[in-house]
């Protein structure tokens, strides 16, 4: 069957206007808010398929009448809308300002925690040094009060040895009347 001589069927607007498809006729009467005369298929005609030429018929389109708006509210939404996108805007813009804030203290306080961290660990390095040093300095002082020590004991030691029976028998004694000396001073 070819498209010329196939059924067509037409559905039927409040309006006055005629839609091969049902689905057609209600999209139209979903974005008008017209009410579809008949939504049964209209029955097909005897009539040939091809039109003669007188009986077409000029189609009149009933005027759309659309709700009517004030232009006022309108504008005052469409206002509305724009301060709220530019109220959006702004408090994104102050988001994002604070982020980069905290992002720039986050890095200096970064920054001054390395080098901190590098100052106290050459400080730490520099004060090992210092207490090695003052380690070896310290044991060679011991090392030195030591062998004083030793080289005073010694002398002292190889002085009685030299000295004679007798001297070391008149050393207790010169010691003796110096302290009887001394005592008779403080009683005085």
């Amino acid at each position: 069957m070819s498209a010329a001589t196939e059924n067509k069927a037409e559905f039927h607007c409040s309006c006055g206007r005629t839609f091969a498809h049902e689905i057609s006729l209600k999209r139209h009467c979903w974005v008008t808010g017209h009410t579809a005369d008949n939504v049964e298929p209209a029955p097909p005609s005897a009539a040939p398929a091809a039109p003669a030429a007188a009986e077409i018929t000029p189609v009149v389109i009933a005027p759309v009448e659309l709700p009517s708006i004030a232009p006022v509210n309108v504008v005052d939404e469409a206002v509305r809308i724009l301060r709220e996108k530019q109220q959006a805007q702004h408090a994104f813009e102050v988001r994002q300002a604070r982020e980069r804030q905290v992002r720039q203290v986050l890095d200096q306080a970064s920054t001054v925690v390395q080098n901190g961290m590098q100052k106290a660990a050459e400080t730490s390095r520099q004060g090992a040094e210092v207490v090695r040093q003052s380690t070896v300095l310290a044991l060679r002082l011991l090392l030195v009060v030591l062998v004083c020590g030793g080289m005073l004991l010694t002398g002292m030691g190889v002085g009685r040895l030299l000295s004679s029976p007798a001297d070391a028998a008149e050393v207790p004694a010169a010691q003796v009347s110096v302290e009887r000396q001394l005592v008779g001073h403080q009683a005085q």
